[in-house]
């Protein structure tokens, strides 16, 4: 059967009632149709976005990888694996037996076909599911006379593919140590004239070497001068040497150190490092790969930002200059700034020349990728909606400058926010036990300072005494009582009103309505505003309203629990106020409430009845 149409339904309430007897109820209700079991409900796979396979992420892996000689076993394995958003339908490996070695016919797989062998080559061909893997293994026996490294490579295919995928896999066989030799160099992007330092590192793939002696070499690269070298280290006719005992386990490693000093060539040019070794009687020579590093120049940008951003009037402003070096170590850096029109200058810097109204720094050094700041800080006027333009700053580090692109600053004045409240907001005609209390709050938003600022405090039908208007903190002066009009009362205020700051005005004691009539109204309105050189700011007024009357004023105020679990139950506590003339007398008042939908009605303090209305 189609729904009823919202607009159409029957509309079924249950209403509460409770006879006033005090100013509180407390409503309690269960949700209702949640306390059954219901039984969770999962989720089926989920099936495989639309894409391609991804084979990238394939391993291949050997055990172990150090040997003795003699004829060990290598356990060789392969995970393809298919990271991609599709399955990889007849995906190929093709695994080729290293020299050296003898195929032991035990290759398998996790996912059939199982591989075969053919042509001195594991083979596997088959599907790899999405965010799957398939491993095949197998292994091999090492020659007995075979001393040195045991490489193998596979092959992985599939059409997605644009060549085939290659995985490797390396054991060195050795009854001695096995070393190896490689280098870095600080800093990563070294400048003219400056200091290079290479590190060489020697590991040791083989068996422990205990106590063995060894040479290292390194000939010094075209455009450096030696400059120095560490432990051990000796330089002599473009050679730097160490001549040092080692002990290192297996997977162990050493450290040679030496520093040039790079030549005064041009940012581009090319340091090559090919030439370096390590030797012993019982290892042989292991002979390093060409290193290369690039000499460029300092790499620098400069960017400026003000704070407050806009700046305010009437207050100081600070502009904060960033340096960022993406090149080679810069060296005794130079930013200036030139003080923008329109603005004062107060304090910062190292130096300040006023005749060319120009700050400066002297930053000592910036390495690579390395930031620094400065900052000093200017005087804004009392002015507003002009525009202040920093656009002559920059960094120099010996030749290489920036220049920082044009900042440009609105200065804004003041903005105001004002309050106003009465209380009560309903009350018995004059004073005497029926008084009321005007208050107003002006605050100042900034970003500007507020010099001078004028505040008219008017209040209608309220006899305000200014013996007893006060205002906190004590900030400006009550200066004059301006006429506005029959039963009316007003002040003005003015004063400073620095950013951040809030000035209450109220009375002392609460003060008489002028005129009883039932249904007189009675107001409390502030209007600020201020004047920033030859602009004046919109003025922003606030204004609060009573009335005056002859029966109750009663005001409900409803709370609950924000959060509450399904099953349990809601208490609703309704506090009732009243301002004005008091409910001694018949008539009584009523409160009703409508329980809220999805709820049952469980109690009601009181004497509160549950009632049912409209139709079913």
């Amino acid at each position: 059967m189609m729904p009823w149409p919202r607009s159409l339904r029957p509309q079924r309430s249950l209403y509460l009632v409770v006879p006033f007897l005090s100013a509180l109820l407390v409503l309690a209700a269960a949700f209702y149709g949640l306390r059954s079991w219901v039984p969770a409900a999962y989720a089926d796979p989920i099936p495989p976005p639309e894409g391609y396979p991804k084979l990238i992420m394939s391993t291949k892996s050997v055990t172990p990888t150090l040997a003795a000689t003699g004829g060990e076993t290598l356990v060789y394995t392969v995970e393809i694996r298919n990271t991609g958003a599709a399955a990889a339908e007849g995906v190929t490996l093709v695994d080729p037996l290293p020299a050296n070695t003898t195929y032991n016919g035990d290759a398998w797989s996790s996912a059939s076909p199982q591989p075969t062998y053919s042509g001195g080559a594991v083979r596997w061909q088959g599907d790899v599911g999405f965010d799957q893997t398939v491993v095949v293994t197998f292994s091999v026996d090492i020659a007995a006379v075979f001393d040195g490294v045991v490489h193998n490579s596979a092959s992985i295919d599939h059409p997605v593919l644009d060549e085939p995928l290659t995985v490797s896999a390396e054991t060195v066989v050795t009854d001695e140590p096995y070393f190896v030799i490689g280098k870095s160099a600080l800093p990563a992007k070294p400048g003219a004239n400056q200091l290079l330092t290479y590190t060489l590192v020697v590991t040791n793939l083989g068996q422990t070497a205990t106590d063995l002696a060894v040479e290292v070499s390194d000939q010094l690269p075209a455009n450096t001068t030696f400059a120095s070298a560490g432990p051990d280290g000796n330089h002599s006719g473009g050679e730097v040497t160490w001549n040092r005992d080692l002990t290192l386990a297996t997977g162990e490693t050493a450290e040679f150190t030496f520093a040039v000093t790079t030549g005064d060539v041009p940012s581009g040019t090319v340091i090559t490092n090919d030439d370096y070794s390590v030797a012993s009687a019982q290892t042989g020579i292991a002979v390093g790969e060409p290193y290369t590093m690039t000499v460029i120049d300092p790499i620098l940008f400069i960017y400026k930002e003000v704070s407050p951003d806009p700046p305010g009037s009437n207050r100081d402003a600070t502009y904060t200059l960033t340096v960022l070096n993406k090149g080679s170590l810069a060296t005794n850096l130079e930013v200036t700034d030139v003080v923008p029109t329109g603005v004062t200058y107060v304090g910062g810097g190292d130096s300040y020349h006023a005749g060319r109204r120009e700050v400066s720094w002297t930053i000592p050094r910036l390495a690579t990728n390395e930031t620094a700041q400065v900052s000093y800080v200017v005087s804004v006027g009392d002015v507003a909606g002009v525009q202040v333009i920093n656009s002559d700053y920059e960094v120099c580090s010996l030749g290489v400058c920036d220049a920082g692109p044009p900042l440009t600053s609105t200065v804004q004045g003041a903005t105001f926010l004002a309050t106003a409240e009465v209380d009560p907001i309903a009350k018995k005609p004059g004073g005497g036990g029926g008084p009321v209390t005007p208050t107003f709050t002006l605050e100042n938003l900034g970003p500007g300072n507020a010099i001078d600022a004028t505040a008219l405090l008017r209040f209608e039908r309220i006899s305000v005494s200014g013996t007893d208007l006060t205002f906190t903190p004590s900030l400006g002066t009550i200066v004059s009582i301006p006429y506005c009009g029959e039963k009316c009362v007003s002040y003005v205020w003015e004063g400073d009103l620095d950013f951040g700051q809030i000035i209450t005005f109220t009375t002392i004691d609460g003060q008489s309505t002028i005129g009883g009539e039932e249904g007189t109204i009675y107001t409390a309105t502030i209007i600020i505003s201020d004047s920033l050189g030859s602009t004046t700011t919109e003025p922003i007024s606030a204004t609060a309203t009573g009335k005056v009357t002859h029966y109750a004023n009663l005001i409900p105020i409803k709370t609950a629990p924000e959060v509450i679990g399904r099953g349990q139950l809601l208490t609703y506590t309704i506090n009732v106020w009243n301002s004005a003339l008091s409910t001694d007398t018949p008539p009584y008042p009523i409160l009703t409430d409508t329980i809220p939908p999805s709820t049952t009605f469980v109690s009601a303090s009181d004497g509160g009845v549950a009632q049912t209305s409209g139709s079913s």
